[in-house]
């Protein structure tokens, strides 16, 4: 911002607009004139931007209730000042104005930090060891789908990327019976760790660049549907036919799998179902009424035709 306007001194000229919902936002009405001393500053001045303290005004933060909203880099930035974990600031110091409950997702590693949460709390895919009501997909079922799928394709040394085992997830079951169900049918397993909490393509396209190389022979895969794709892209890229050369075999589901070529075979999580059974069970918890403390949530099979 400092870097694209002119401007020296912002200040705190606004005028508040109220939602149809009820909620307050504002609108800046200025000119470049009531924010500008008219100089103009390049990439490596040094330009001071405030809001001249609020003075007279406190328009910003008054009555806007519950609608700030913090994205990951927020939250990255909090814990990186602060040297606390996301999960510490939600037990102490941070107030987010959590008035009713929580659902906590898999991929966190501090499970202490949850326990010390004196609200409602409902954990999906990550196991407290009983600690917390759980929700999750059938993963020993997803894990005899795929296991199945490779040896009736004939595969005979697969290659399974799974997610950091420092993550106390029940999704990790999957993996476990796979490889249990393709080793007693002669098949050989091996089993790559990815790095925890990355899952964007970029990452995964640079990661399985770097670790398809290392096996040559393998003729299946068995992943997340994300870096099942990727593996599909890289292995094409260097010459190999799906499924000809190697089958190829995700999980979850996601839309992204009937737009590959060829479509990716996917064992499928209901999506669906386990949001709605995550969010009825929190109201439950919430009102104080009776609940399952561990539910399981059926898979299914997408047939396409990577395998």
């Amino acid at each position: 911002m400092r870097r694209a306007l002119a401007a020296v001194t912002i200040m705190g000229k606004c005028a508040e607009r109220v939602l149809p919902h009820g909620e307050k936002t504002m609108n800046r009405e200025m000119d470049m004139a009531e924010v500008s001393d008219g100089k103009l500053y390049g990439l490596d001045d040094m330009v001071k931007a405030d809001c001249a303290g609020c003075e007279g005004c406190h328009a910003c933060c008054t009555g806007m209730g519950t609608s700030v909203v913090l994205d990951p880099f927020d939250a990255y930035r909090m814990t990186a000042g602060t040297g606390k974990t996301f999960e510490a600031l939600l037990a102490g110091p941070l107030e987010l104005n959590v008035v009713d409950g929580i659902i906590a997702a898999a991929h966190t590693l501090h499970s202490e930090e949850y326990l010390k949460i004196n609200r409602p709390i409902l954990a999906m895919d990550k196991d407290f060891n009983g600690q917390i009501p759980l929700v999750h997909s059938d993963h020993k079922k997803g894990g005899a789908l795929a296991a199945e799928a490779v040896i009736k394709a004939g595969c005979r040394n697969v290659l399974q990327f799974t997610t950091s085992s420092k993550v106390t997830t029940p999704a990790n079951q999957r993996h476990i019976v796979f490889e249990e169900i393709c080793t007693k049918h002669g098949i050989r397993v091996r089993t790559v760790e990815t790095n925890w909490n990355l899952f964007s393509h970029e990452h995964f396209r640079r990661y399985m660049q770097k670790e398809m190389g290392k096996y040559p022979d393998v003729d299946g895969i068995f992943t997340a549907d994300i870096p099942a794709i990727a593996c599909m892209n890289v292995l094409k890229q260097r010459g190999y036919k799906i499924p000809q050369d190697v089958k190829i075999i995700g999980y979850d589901g996601l839309d992204v799998i009937y737009m590959t070529d060829p479509p990716l075979t996917s064992v499928s999580q209901d999506i669906e179902k386990l949001a709605k059974c995550c969010v009825d069970t929190i109201i439950q918890i919430i009102e104080g009424k009776e609940y399952e403390s561990h539910q399981v949530i059926d898979v299914g099979f997408v047939q396409g035709k990577s395998i």
